[in-house]
């Protein structure tokens, strides 16, 4: 697992690896107080460019550590439960949160 983390921290993914690496990571149905704040559209419009960059940089931070949070989540769970031949399953699961986290401070 340390050599997965220390090859993936700091990666940027290409949007053909994020994509599906983020739609297989939905929001469990008990947490759906776990949101990501948005802003209302005449916000943006009155930002000026540099503020708008970077808050769009910070929501897409903020969406990439959630779905790492609900693939943490998801491990937890299997763990407590102790569901049978979980293993694959629980390893994926652990090294998609690991790449998105690395992702986001690539």
């Amino acid at each position: 697992m340390a050599y997965i983390a220390s090859k993936q921290w700091g990666i940027t993914l290409p949007n053909d690896k994020l994509k599906p690496l983020l739609s297989k990571h939905a929001q469990p149905e008990n947490c759906s107080h776990i949101t990501t704040l948005t802003v209302n559209p005449e916000i943006w419009d009155q930002m000026n460019h540099f503020k708008g960059k970077a808050g769009l940089r910070v929501s897409n931070i903020q969406q990439l550590l959630q779905k790492a949070t609900f693939g943490m989540l998801k491990v937890c769970d299997k763990l407590v439960y102790q569901q049978p031949r979980s293993d694959k399953e629980t390893l994926a699961a652990n090294i998609d949160a690991i790449v998105l986290l690395g992702h986001v401070v690539g």
